[in-house]
This record gives structure tokens, C-alpha cells and sequence, in this order.
């Protein structure tokens, strides 16, 4: 893992103007890696990056995308290793990887896991039939859902929709979910949602602070064996409480990692992968708030700052190259990763609400740290971004 390759098959990432993305062309290009990345928005801070080669794609999230991974698969010598950057994507590929098995390396489970885990209902039912810790979830898609369960929730709640259409986005600009404070609060809300989403997912809220949200972040081989794991947790997000990781650090806690692995290798899990939990002080245990399937984290670098390059070893293995990196008690690591202008927007809001001073919030990021944007090695992607924020241009939706 110390010594870069030289060369290699390609590595195709789609949807390059992804924070998500990007990270993932950072820790492969670092150990060497040819690397490939799709963009629909060129334009992108974060297409800006020099550390691959770019093509273009009309609409990355669309069947757009597997006919240019086709036409890009026909270009190859040799099969790529395809890494997506969001569901949608993770979903297209799964779906059409019949297609795309010719050109590329495909790790990801079988089709009904890939849609059981992106599934919010069927992820519910089957957490709660196998004995998974969850909190209490609700799945709506019609108004005359509620009825049954108004007054067996616990408040406050969350709604959020299965998918964050551009019709939520318009209506909630910065908000990912919605509160509901009451019972009486919980049908106004719903049948308001309903018309800007498919269908909702309700969830009894689990009181605690952002650093109180555990992740453990994983790879495993065509025989569902684990071969990378990493444990840490999230020091703030952005949104506050309910967004994506503003920043990060390695923190082991075996609960979170043997409730992974006992949940995935139940699916008979395969390829890149995680889980993210909210420790819950009613009864001092995890539970699970979301997976991840099929792809890295935003916040997946944090691994690769502290030794373990779970795209790297994802890479390798596809490739018929096996090598393991695995999480335990005595792995040193305390790199911190910090989401640049999340994080400046989170310490704000809770230095405004007087929740974190000055001083706690250099204590709280203290020691070596690697950025999400800022890198010597590839400085554009954060000066676009700087760019933006000085220019009032900077999207709210941190993805």
C-alpha cells in the first residue's frame, strides 16, 4: 500500500462534479491509479481536479450514463473498475450491469440487495423483521398512512422523502428533512411532502449531539468477506443535526463495526459499502440510521488520511489483486477530515446558538488533518470553490 503502481486498468468514477467523486480520484490516483472521471457538469469546482483524465456525459444520474460507459468500454484495452458517486448512479449501473460486465469491474451485491438497501421501506421492514436496531420508521405514500401511526410515535420526528427531487429541493431549499414537534403537527406536514415526493419516510428523532453519529466504512470481496473496514464518527455536519458530515475522525468502537459486518454479511454483501449510526442514551446502543450501497462516502477520505484506502483495496481485488486493510483496537490513526465550508457553516450556527466556542472548536479539529477540498497537489477544485463563496454562488446543498 506504501508503493504507488505504475500502471493498470483504468478506473472510471462517475459524476466527477461530486464531492464524493472527487475523493474517490484522490485516493486512487495517489497509489498510482490511471483514473477516468465522468462529469455532467464540467463547470464543476470539483471537475476541476488535474488528477484524471475527464469525459463528458449529458446527464450522469440517467440512462445517459450507460451508454457513455459503453461507448467509454469499447475505448479500453483492458475491463475498467467502475466506481459510482451517488444512488441514482449505484442504481443505473446495478440495473444494467449485464451491459456493462463486458468493459468494467463491477463490485456490487446482487440486484434485489442493491434494492433493498436503497429501498427506505423494504430496508425498514427487513431491519426490524433480523433483529437490527433502528429507530422507529414510518414509510408514507399516501396520505391515509399517518392515521395509524400518529399516536404511537414518539416526537419530535423527521420526514424525508425517499428521494430528494428537484420539486423537494425547490420547497426546502436547505432543509433535508422536516420536523414534527407534535402530533397534531404530523398531517398538515405530510400532506404538504406528498406533493413534492414520491413517498416519505418518517422516523422517530434520537436526541444527542453530531458527534454522537458513528460510520463504519467497509469493502468486501465476491465472497462477502470483508477485506477493508474503518470506524470512525462525526465531529459536526452541515446541516446541523440532520445533514452530511462537516468533519470527521477515526474513532474504533467495535458495536458499530460488528453490527455491520453481522448486518451485511446477512445480505451476503458485496463490494464498497457503509453503515451509519446514532449512539441512542435511552438505552446506551447504536442505531442504525441509514446504509450506504455500493459506493464510497462523502466522508470516506478520512479512512485513506488514516492508512486505510478502501478504494485502493477495492481496486486491487476487482482486479484479482487481494489485499486487506481491517479496522481493530490498535490501528494508529488520528487524521482528522474536514468539509471546508460545511464545517465553517456548522461551527457558526452552533458559536450563534452558543453551543461551541472559540477555543472548543480549535480543540475539537486540533492535530493533522486532510481537507475535502484544499490539497497543494491539486489546488483548483478549492479555489473554484473559494470563487463561488466570494461571488454569493456557493450551493447550499453541501453534496
Amino acid at each position: 500500500m506504501n508503493q504507488p503502481r505504475k500502471s493498470g486498468p483504468v478506473a472510471v468514477v462517475t459524476g466527477l462534479q461530486h464531492r464524493t467523486a472527487l475523493g474517490t480520484v484522490r485516493s486512487l490516483s495517489q497509489m498510482g491509479v490511471p483514473v477516468l472521471g465522468v462529469s455532467s457538469q464540467p463547470d464543476s469546482p470539483f471537475a476541476k481536479t488535474r488528477l484524471c483524465q475527464k469525459a463528458y456525459c449529458q446527464d450522469v444520474n440517467g440512462e445517459a450514463l450507460i451508454e457513455k460507459l459503453i461507448e467509454l468500454g469499447k475505448s479500453f484495452d483492458e475491463k475498467a473498475v467502475l466506481f459510482a458517486s451517488n444512488d441514482p448512479q449505484v442504481l443505473l449501473i446495478s440495473e444494467h450491469r449485464d451491459l456493462l460486465a463486458p468493459y468494467y469491474h463491477i463490485g456490487l451485491p446482487a440486484k434485489e440487495v442493491v434494492r433493498l438497501l436503497l429501498d427506505k421501506t423494504q430496508f425498514a421492514i427487513f431491519a426490524e423483521k433480523n433483529g437490527f436496531p433502528c429507530p422507529k420508521t414510518v414509510v408514507i405514500r399516501e396520505s391515509t398512512d399517518i392515521k395509524n401511526y400518529v399516536n404511537t410515535l414518539q416526537y419530535p420526528c423527521v420526514l424525508k422523502p425517499f428521494h430528494r427531487t428537484e420539486e423537494w429541493k425547490k420547497h426546502n431549499a436547505g432543509h433535508r428533512v422536516l420536523w414534527i414537534h407534535r402530533p397534531e403537527e404530523l398531517e398538515k406536514t405530510v400532506l404538504r411532502a406528498l406533493a413534492w415526493a414520491e413517498g416519505l419516510v418518517l422516523q422517530e428523532w434520537i436526541a444527542g449531539t453530531d458527534s454522537e453519529v458513528y460510520f463504519c466504512l467497509v469493502y468486501f470481496d465476491n465472497r462477502s468477506e470483508p477485506r477493508a473496514t474503518f470506524v470512525g464518527k462525526k465531529i459536526r455536519q452541515w446541516l446541523p443535526e440532520v445533514g452530511s458530515t462537516a468533519s470527521a475522525e477515526k474513532k474504533f468502537n467495535p458495536i458499530v463495526l460488528e453490527e455491520s459486518l453481522r448486518l451485511l454479511k446477512a445480505v451476503q454483501y458485496k463490494g464498497l459499502g457503509s453503515i451509519e449510526y446514532k449512539y441512542d442514551p435511552r438505552d446506551r446502543g447504536f442505531k442504525i440510521i441509514e446504509p450506504t450501497v455500493g459506493r464510497p462516502d462523502l466522508q470516506s477520505y478520512v479512512a485513506v488520511a488514516n492508512g486505510i484506502n478502501i478504494p485502493y483495496v477495492a481496486y486491487c481485488d476487482l482486479i484479482g489483486q487481494s489485499m486487506s486493510q481491517l479496522d481493530h483496537p490498535a490501528h494508529s490513526g488520528s487524521v482528522k477530515w474536514v468539509n471546508e465550508w460545511s464545517e465553517y457553516r456548522s461551527a457558526r450556527f452552533y458559536r450563534k446558538r452558543g453551543d461551541l466556542t472559540l477555543k472548543e472548536w480549535y480543540t475539537s479539529l486540533r492535530g493533522p488533518k486532510k481537507y475535502s477540498l484544499f490539497s497543494l497537489s491539486d489546488p483548483l477544485p478549492f479555489v473554484f470553490t473559494l470563487k463561488q463563496a466570494l461571488t454569493g454562488t456557493l450551493s447550499s446543498d453541501d453534496t
